[in-house]
C-alpha cells in the first residue's frame, strides 16, 4: 500500500490538519484501520490522533481517494470529535476487555 498526501490544510481552530491523499493498493481496498495506520506514520503522529473521513474507491483502478484528520493531541481530538454509537460501542467492549483481564490478573494472585 502507497500512500500519496495531496493536500494538508492547517485547522487551527479545531486543532488540526485535515489531509486529503490516494492510496495505491493491490487486491482488496485497505481498510480504514489500515489506512489510518499509514497516515498517522506518513505525518508523524500517533494512530489515536487520526480520524478518518473517508476512503473513495476510483472506479477500475487499485486506487482510493481519502480524507483524513490529523489532530495535535488527544484533548483536541475529543473536543472536535463526535462520539458515535459505534465508537461508544467500541469504548465500551475495551473497558470490559480490560476489566476482565484486571480480574484475571487478580485472581492469579
Amino acid at each position: 500500500m502507497k500512500i500519496t498526501i495531496q493536500t494538508q490544510e492547517p485547522n487551527t481552530l479545531l486543532n488540526r490538519t485535515n489531509v486529503v491523499g490516494t492510496i495505491s493498493f493491490d487486491g482488496a481496498t485497505p481498510s480504514k484501520q489500515d489506512v489510518t495506520g499509514a497516515v498517522a506514520k506518513k505525518m508523524g503522529a500517533a494512530e489515536e490522533l487520526v480520524v478518518m473521513g473517508s476512503i473513495t474507491n476510483i472506479f477500475s483502478t487499485q486506487e482510493a481517494h481519502f480524507t483524513a484528520a490529523v489532530y495535535t493531541s488527544a484533548e483536541a481530538r475529543t473536543k472536535a470529535d463526535r462520539m458515535t454509537s459505534y465508537r461508544r460501542k467500541q469504548q465500551e467492549e475495551a473497558q470490559k476487555k480490560a476489566a476482565e483481564q484486571a480480574k484475571a490478573a487478580a485472581g492469579e494472585q
